[in-house]
Formats: structure tokens, C-alpha cells, sequence
């Protein structure tokens, strides 16, 4: 498959590409992670990154699939592996 590629060389559409490029970089610039925590009911974002504070890191952290699943991934800077297990029906 890779010489076939190769061999095609297909023509990159840059206008395309760039414009992709660009849409990129304008949402890395949005910040969109940031929350502000409500004071009527704990954000789950919240619970996440207390979770990482009060372990020092140092959790084992389980979840199903799901939006919980992007919130932890999002929110548990995990740095060491094998420390998030993810349940799979």
C-alpha cells in the first residue's frame, strides 16, 4: 500500500490543509478546558483535578466509557503508566 502511495504521489491540497491549520491553532487559543466551579453543585471537572490533588497523583483511576472517561482524561494529569484503567462491556 505504501509503494502504491508512493508511487501516485498524490497532490496535496494545500488551501485545504492550510485552512485546517489554522482552525487548529484558533481553538488551541479558546482555552476550551477552563471551567469555573459553580457554588451550587460540584462540577465533575472539579471532583477530577481534586482527585489528582489529594493523591498527590498516586491513584489508580477506573472508569467506564463515556463522558466521565473524557472528563479523566481531560482533568487527571496522569503522568506515570498503567494508573487509569478503562472498563470495556
Amino acid at each position: 500500500m505504501n509503494d502504491i502511495i508512493a508511487a501516485e504521489k498524490p497532490a496535496q491540497n494545500t488551501a485545504a490543509l492550510s485552512a485546517w491549520l489554522n482552525k487548529l491553532k484558533n481553538g488551541r487559543s479558546k482555552n476550551c478546558l477552563s471551567f469555573t466551579q459553580s457554588t451550587e453543585f460540584i462540577k465533575p471537572q472539579y471532583v477530577i483535578q481534586k482527585l489528582h490533588e489529594v493523591t498527590k497523583g498516586e491513584a489508580f483511576v477506573t472508569s467506564d466509557v463515556g463522558q466521565h472517561q473524557m472528563w479523566a482524561a481531560q482533568y487527571y494529569p496522569f503522568d506515570k503508566p498503567r494508573r487509569w484503567i478503562i472498563l470495556v462491556a
